[in-house]
């Protein structure tokens, strides 16, 4: 059972690296900038603009919402304590 869990687990990522990989090619960005992460995978599918800064903080398990993203985009750094 567990095997079969995480079989489904695998198939789910790379379903959806395969539709991230196709939103990044249509908009010439190089996905490469941007290491596909289970979190990072997250906040795609939320519709969350990602930028090197935001993955930054997803890396380090900072919750993203819309307005955090807003603040990394403003050049707010964001650290755990925030």
């Amino acid at each position: 059972m567990v095997v079969h869990h995480a079989i489904n687990n695998m198939f789910t990522h790379q379903v959806r690296f395969e539709m991230l990989r196709r939103l990044f090619s249509a908009r010439k960005t190089a996905i490469k900038a941007i290491p596909l992460t289970p979190e990072v995978v997250r906040l795609a599918a939320k519709g969350i603009r990602l930028t090197a800064k935001v993955n930054g903080l997803a890396a380090k398990g900072i919750r993203l919402t819309a307005k955090v993203n807003g603040l990394a985009a403003k050049g707010i750094w964001l650290t755990a304590k925030v």
